[in-house]
C-alpha cells in the first residue's frame, strides 16, 4: 500500500479497492461460466440418457412359431441390437463417477427397463470375476443365491464357485431346477452326493447326483458306461439329466461310451425323424459329442443322419484336421447306397480340396448319373483353390447337354487359355442353346486373355502402346485393370497418364478415387478431373471448381447448348455457374430426356437464377410434374414454397403408395422445417411404408418437434417403423436442428 501511495498519491486506496472489486467480479464471472457449462453438460447428458431409454425400452413381439421368427428374423436381429447396445451404453454412463458395485447392484435389481436392469447383471458379474480371489468367491456366492438375478447368469457365477457348503446349500435348498444341477455339477462332497442321489423329492436333482457321483468314484469304467448308458436311453428322463449323460460319455471316449452315443443317435433319430429340428437339450449333445469323438464310425453315423441339424453342426469338429475329414468323406462316398448320399459327399468334400478330394471329385465328373456329374462340376467351382481345368475340359465332350454347359460356364469363369480350343469346337453337333453357351464362354475367356495382355503392355516400352493399352482397358472395364491403371497415373509420359486416368473414370471404381485425388494435387494430370466427376467423389465438385480449365468448361457448354445430354450431365458435376443460362434454355428442348437432365443439371449447380424457369417448366409440364422429380427437389433446395407445398401434396394423399413414399423421401433430404407438422401427421397412416419413411425423413429435418410423435412411435405394431424411429429419435436428440 505504501508503494500504491507513493506511485498514485491519495487515489491509491481508491484503486486498491476497485482492483479488489475486480477481481473479485472476475472470480464470481469465471464461477458462473463454470456452472452454466456443468449445467449445460448436464442436459445433454439427460438427454442423450432419454434417448437411450426410449430404445432400449422399445417394446418386443409377441411370441410366434418359426415361420414368423424365420421371416422377421433380420428385423428382429437388428432392434435386439439397438436396443442392446442402448442398454450397456446406459450403464455406463449410470455408473460413471460412483462406486462401481453398489451402482451396478442398484440398477441390476431395480432400474425399470428389463434390458438395461439385465446389462447391469452381466456387468456385475464380470466384476466380480476380475475381483481378487478371497473377495470374488463371496460376491459369487452372494450372486448366485439371490434369486432376483437371472437363472443364467447366476449358473455362471456357480461354475466359478469353489465353496463346497455354498454348493450345497444350492443344490439342495435352490428352488431352481436349472440352479440345483448346475450346483451338482460342482460339487466335490461325495457324501452331500450320495445324500441328494437318495433322498431328493426329485428325479432330475437324484439322476444328475448319481451321475455326479459316478463321475467321481467310477472314473471312466465300464460300470460307469453302463449306468451313463441306461440314463441316456431312458426317454422318460429329464432333457437336462440325458444330456449330462452324454457329455460324460463322450469325455469317456472308449469303445463301449462310443458303442452307447451310436446307439442313442440311432434312438433319437428314429423318434425325431426329419421333422423336429428344434428339440431342447438331448439330441444335439448326442451329435455333438459324436463329433468330438473324431472315429470313423462316429463319422459314419452323422453322414447317415445328416439331415437332421446337429449332425450337420457336429460334422465342423471333423473340418479342423482336414487329412481325417476327407479320408472319411471318400469313405462314405464310396459306401454310399444312393445318389443322394454320393451329392451329400461331394457338397461336404468341395470345401476343402486337399489333392485326395479333388481326385474323387474328377472320379464324379466320370460316374454314370448326369446329375451327379453336374454337382461335381459345382463342386469344383466353389471356394477354395485350385481350380482344375484338363477334367472339366474332358466334360466339353459328355452326352449331356446341360453337363456341356456347365463345364463351358465354368471354363468361362476361370479363363484358362487351354480351354479355347475344346470350347471353340464345342456343341458343334448339340442344340443351339448348348453352342450359344459354349461361344459365350468362349468370349469370357478371349476378354479375359487380352485384359492379361493389355496389364503386360500397359508396362512396355513404347509410349503409344501404353497410352493406346490403357485406352482399351477403360472400354473393356474389367475391374483386375484397376490397380495396373492406378500405377500408370505415376507414369512419365503426360499422355499415357492422362489416358490411365480417364480409363478409371470409365470402369468407375472407388479404389481409384485417393490415388486420383492425389494426382491432381500434384498437378500431373488434369484428365483426372473429368474421372473423379464420373466417380461421384463429393469432394470432386470442389476440386473441379479449383482446377478444371476454362476451355473445358466452355467445350462443354458449348455442347450442351446442342442439346448434347452427356455434357448437360457433366456441367451438373462440375459445377460452374457460367452454365446456368445454356441449361435453362434446354429447358425448352423439344427432346425429354434432354430437359430433364437440364432440371437435375441446374438443380446441382445452385443458381438462384433457376428458380423462375424450373417454375414454368414444371407448371408447363415440359419437365415431369408427379410432385417427385428432380425438378421440384431442386427447388425445394431452394428453400422455394412452391415447391415444397407441391412435396407435401404428394406425401399426403391417399393414393399411389410409391410417389407418397417418394415425395417424403426428399422432403428429408431437402430438410426444410416447414414439412415437419404434415410429416408427423403422416406417422399415424395404415401404410406401413409411409409411417417408415416419415419417421426417416422426420429424423433427417432433425427438428425437436417430432420427438413426442416419434416416441409413440416405439410402440408402433410393425417392428421396421419402431426400429427407424428409434434410429430418428437418436439422430435429433445427438444432432438436433439448429
Amino acid at each position: 500500500m505504501n508503494l500504491l501511495k507513493r506511485l498514485f498519491g491519495p487515489n491509491a486506496e481508491e484503486l486498491a479497492a476497485k482492483a479488489a472489486m475486480a477481481t473479485e467480479l472476475a472470480a464470481k464471472a469465471a464461477e458462473a461460466k463454470r456452472i452454466a457449462t456443468k449445467a449445460a453438460e448436464s442436459k445433454a447428458l439427460d438427454e442423450r440418457i432419454k434417448a437411450l431409454e426410449s430404445i432400449a425400452g422399445m417394446p418386443r413381439d409377441n411370441p410366434c412359431d418359426w415361420g414368423d421368427a424365420t421371416d422377421n428374423a433380420y428385423f428382429q436381429g437388428e432392434r435386439d441390437t439397438y436396443r442392446w447396445e442402448a442398454a450397456k451404453e446406459l450403464v455406463g454412463i449410470l455408473i460413471r463417477s460412483k462406486d462401481e458395485e453398489s451402482a451396478l447392484t442398484e440398477i441390476a435389481l431395480n432400474h425399470k427397463i428389463k434390458e438395461v436392469r439385465s446389462s447391469a447383471q452381466v456387468e456385475l458379474l464380470e466384476f466380480f470375476l476380475t475381483e481378487g480371489q478371497e473377495s470374488s468367491q463371496e460376491a459369487l456366492i452372494r450372486f448366485a443365491y439371490d434369486r432376483r438375478f437371472s437363472q443364467h447368469l447366476r449358473e455362471s457365477a456357480i461354475a466359478s464357485i469353489t465353496s463346497q457348503p455354498a454348493l450345497v446349500g444350492l443344490a439342495e435348498g435352490d428352488p431352481e431346477l436349472g440352479i440345483r444341477l448346475a450346483a451338482i455339477a460342482e460339487l466335490l462332497d461325495e457324501p452331500a452326493l450320495d445324500r441328494i442321489a437318495t433322498n431328493d423329492a426329485g428325479r432330475a436333482v437324484r439322476g444328475a447326483a448319481h451321475l455326479r457321483l459316478c463321475e467321481l468314484t467310477m472314473r471312466g469304467s465300464d460300470a460307469e458306461v453302463e449306468a451313463l448308458n441306461t440314463v441316456l436311453m431312458d426317454a422318460e428322463l429329464e432333457d437336462n439329466i440325458r444330456a449330462i449323460a452324454a457329455r460324460r460319455l463322450g469325455a469317456i471316449r472308449t469303445p463301449k461310451a462310443l458303442d452307447a452315443l451310436v446307439a442313442a443317435s440311432d434312438l433319437e433319430f428314429k423318434e425325431l425323424g426329419y421333422k423336429q429340428e428344434w428339440a431342447w437339450v438331448t439330441p444335439p449333445t448326442i451329435f455333438d459329442e459324436l463329433g468330438r469323438t473324431m472315429t470313423s464310425r462316429a463319422f459314419q453315423m452323422l453322414f447317415k443322419h445328416l439331415r437332421l441339424c446337429w449332425a450337420r453342426q457336429a460334422m465342423n469338429h471333423y473340418k479342423k484336421d482336414p487329412d481325417t475329414y476327407v479320408r472319411f468323406t471318400i469313405d462314405a462316398f464310396n459306401r454310399a447306397e444312393s445318389d443322394a448320399a454320393r451329392y451329400q459327399a461331394l457338397d461336404m468334400i468341395c470345401a476343402v480340396k486337399t489333392p485326395a478330394a479333388i481326385d474323387l471329385i474328377v472320379v464324379a465328373l466320370k460316374h454314370a448319373d448326369e446329375h451327379l456329374r453336374m454337382s461335381a462340376i459345382n463342386a469344383l467351382r466353389r471356394p477354395p483353390e485350385p481350380y482344375p481345368v484338363e477334367p472339366v475340359i474332358q466334360c466339353l465332350d459328355d452326352p449331356c447337354n446341360e453337363v456341356i454347359c456347365q463345364a463351358a460356364y465354368y471354363l468361362g469363369e476361370h479363363g484358362d487359355c487351354r480351354a479355347i480350343g475344346p470350347l471353340s469346337k464345342a456343341g458343334v453337333f448339340r442344340a443351339e442353346y448348348v453352342r450359344k453357351d459354349a461361344l459365350k464362354e468362349l468370349s469370357r475367356i478371349e476378354e479375359r486373355q487380352a485384359v492379361e495382355s493389355l496389364i503386360s503392355a500397359l508396362r512396355g516400352h513404347s509410349e503409344q502402346e501404353r497410352a493406346s493399352s490403357a485406352t482399351k482397358l477403360g472400354k473393356i472395364g474389367d475391374p483386375q485393370a484397376v490397380l495396373p491403371l492406378i500405377e500408370a497415373l505415376a507414369d512419365e509420359s503426360e499422355q499415357v497418364r492422362a489416358c490411365a486416368a480417364k480409363a478409371l473414370g470409365e470402369i468407375r471404381d472407388r479404389r481409384a478415387v485417393e490415388p486420383l485425388k492425389n494426382a491432381l494435387k500434384s498437378g500431373t494430370n488434369p484428365e483426372a478431373l473429368a474421372a473423379l466427376a464420373q466417380l461421384d467423389d463429393p469432394q470432386a465438385k470442389e476440386m473441379h471448381l479449383r482446377k478444371l480449365d476454362p476451355g473445358r468448361v466452355e467445350q462443354l457448354i458449348v455442347k450442351a447448348s446442342e442439346g448434347k445430354e452427356d455434357a448437360i450431365k457433366a456441367l451438373g458435376q462440375i459445377p460452374d455457374h457460367r452454365a446456368v443460362e445454356p441449361l435453362i434454355k434446354q429447358l425448352l428442348n423439344e427432346n425429354r430426356s434432354v430437359r430433364e437432365k437440364a432440371a437435375i443439371s441446374l438443380g446441382r449447380i445452385g443458381d438462384r437464377r433457376a428458380i423462375e424457369p424450373l417454375r414454368i417448366a414444371v407448371k408447363s409440364r415440359s419437365v415431369k410434374s408427379s410432385g417427385h422429380d428432380e425438378a421440384h427437389v431442386a427447388l425445394g433446395g431452394f428453400g422455394d414454397p412452391w415447391a415444397i407445398e407441391k412435396l407435401v401434396s404428394a406425401a399426403i394423399q391417399r393414393s399411389l403408395s410409391n410417389l407418397r413414399k417418394t415425395a417424403i423421401f426428399h422432403l428429408g433430404q431437402i430438410g426444410d422445417v416447414r414439412a415437419v407438422e404434415p410429416l408427423i401427421a403422416l406417422l399415424n397412416e395404415k401404410d406401413r411404408g409411409v409411417r417408415e419413411a416419415t419417421a426417416e425423413a422426420l429424423g433427417n429435418i432433425g427438428d425437436n418437434r417430432a420427438v413426442e410423435s416419434l416416441t409413440k412411435a416405439l410402440g408402433d405394431e410393425d417392428i421396421s417403423v419402431r426400429m427407424v424411429a428409434a434410429e430418428a429419435l437418436a439422430r435429433i436428440r445427438i444432432h438436433p436442428a439448429g
